[in-house]
């Protein structure tokens, strides 16, 4: 079934009550793409410019509103200096040069749902006073901070999440299954760890989100999650202009080296079955004598490895499993130090 059309009502509503633009966007963009002939690609940026201009409005008519209270005591006969000997018409039009760009945006749509514009023509017309204003850098004056798509209540990971997936479908080149599903994933796991917006999240967050799965021996799935953060990352960057707060393409390069690493030193660890003995964590704590040393709450042990090769190491790595003489059972488990950091935090 198609999506219908939004009238502008609807979508002046949903501009003044979203907290977040994704949602309002997401649906907008699915009906013009069965609707209309509207780049999606110019959509989808003027409805995130009209949802910052509405929020530069919103917080300026508070604003206005806050002053007009302050000023309930003083006189409203005397013009104010600056217009003294000035033509209404001079000051009307030096008014207008100085209205905020969301106020002057709003008043145009509200202009446009009453003389009854079709929404494609208005499109049209806000987009260009929109890049007019741009070109005089009045949306980056005017629109404040902390109403910025990187706020922290503006920046819902899994709406974005949506949005990203949503907008690679529409082009030539989709999200496969296999992505969509690892950023899902990834996005679920920060959440039960209570991160859920781009401003909240942090490298030690997705860190902490590996450690189980890595444990379980789903290296390759820790891999595929931070790939497809990266993809998701590079979008928010070109698109909508937001990034973290640090650059999650070096954790997915120190993962996949981990990978490689880590499985590399499990089959190099395994000798034989288990003994009926119940699995523990052991710390890599020192190479010395030509054996790497690892100390768990009551136990050491000593892995020879005189040429230092055999067993690619590093102080630090967690090791889980069975011990064996001088080896593990299957099933061995290694993390590297910087996961097997997050269990010591």
């Amino acid at each position: 079934t198609e999506a219908p059309l939004p009238t502008l009502e609807e979508l002046f509503s949903a501009l003044a009550h979203a907290p977040s633009p994704g949602p309002v966007i997401g649906p907008v963009l699915e009906a013009l793409a069965f609707r209309t002939d509207v780049d999606l690609g110019t959509a989808q940026r003027l409805l995130l410019r009209l949802w910052n201009a509405h929020q530069a409005a919103a917080q300026s008519t508070e604003a206005q509103s806050t002053e007009t209270q302050s000023k309930e005591t003083q006189s409203t006969h005397v013009p104010p200096r600056s217009d003294v000997g000035r033509t209404t018409g001079d000051v009307a039009r030096d008014r207008g040069s100085r209205t905020p760009l969301g106020e002057r945006v709003l008043e145009e749509l509200e202009r446009g749902q009453r003389d009854g514009v079709p929404i494609e023509a208005l499109f049209d017309r806000l987009e260009s006073m929109v890049d007019a204003a741009s070109g005089q850098n009045l949306e980056t004056d005017e629109v404040p901070e902390e109403l910025r798509w990187h706020t922290e209540d503006r920046g819902d990971l899994a709406d974005l999440a949506t949005e990203y997936l949503w907008e690679r479908g529409q082009g030539d080149h989709p999200a496969s299954h296999e992505h969509a599903a690892a950023l899902q994933s990834c996005i679920d796991d920060l959440a039960r760890l209570d991160v859920r917006s781009v401003d909240a999240l942090r490298r030690n967050h997705l860190e902490s989100s590996f450690v189980e799965p890595w444990a379980r021996g789903e290296t390759r799935a820790c891999v595929e999650r931070v790939e497809a953060l990266c993809a998701f990352h590079e979008w928010l960057v070109a698109v909508q202009e937001i990034e973290f707060g640090f650059d999650p393409s070096e954790l997915r390069d120190a993962l996949r080296a981990a990978a490689d690493r880590c499985a590399s030193l499990e089959r190099a660890l395994t000798h034989g079955e288990g003994t009926g003995d119940s699995p523990r964590s052991f710390h890599v704590v020192a190479f010395e004598h030509g054996s790497w040393i690892l100390t768990s709450s009551t136990r050491r042990l000593a892995i020879a490895d005189a040429e230092r090769e055999r067993f690619p190491f590093e102080v630090g790595d967690l090791v889980l499993g069975i011990p064996l003489s001088g080896a593990f059972a299957t099933g061995v488990r290694v993390l590297p130090t910087f996961l097997a950091a997050v269990t010591r935090a």
